[in-house]
């Protein structure tokens, strides 16, 4: 079963302003310097964008076996049998929150995080009124699907 990673507003206009700003300042930093040195500074700018862009979650894949983040990249695996509980994100998993490893707003929220009731985990999120919290024998990991009811019902155990 497959689940969006919808883009909430907030992201979108986080991510549009970034692109330009980066562009942007890559332009204006390097206007009188010589042609290559313009054409560095975008290059190297539009490779930052495309990683960021390449490792932000596109959607979520539930299966028999695995949770799968997939990305433009490389997806990232969970086992479904490492997961021992499943949830709605809740006001108190964000207190004393940090984002220790990273992005926190171009294309998506990912990386590592810590906060005082999740500890270490990892975020693979697009939209924050959407986070469902997958808690693994490895951590949390935290995920923005497009129905996060649905996706809950889907990884929970058959009873």
């Amino acid at each position: 079963m497959e689940f969006n990673a919808p883009w909430s507003e907030t992201l979108k206009l986080m991510s549009l302003c970034g692109v330009g700003v980066l562009l942007l300042a890559a332009a204006v930093a390097t206007l009188k310097r010589p042609w290559w040195i313009r054409i560095t500074a975008i290059i190297v700018a539009a490779a930052f964008l495309a990683g960021s862009w390449g490792f932000a979650p596109a959607s979520y894949q539930v299966d028999a076996e695995h949770m799968t983040v997939t990305r433009p990249f490389k997806n990232v695996l969970i086992e479904r049998r490492s997961i021992r509980g499943v949830r709605l994100f809740e006001d108190a998993d964000s207190a004393g929150m940090t984002r220790t490893a990273g992005n926190g707003g171009l294309f998506g929220y990912y990386g590592e995080y810590k906060s005082d009731k999740l500890g270490s985990h990892v975020w693979y999120v697009t939209d924050m009124s959407k986070r469902v919290v997958l808690e693994t024998a490895d951590g949390a990991v935290v995920v923005s699907p497009d129905d996060p009811e649905k996706f809950i019902k889907a990884l929970k155990p058959s009873e």
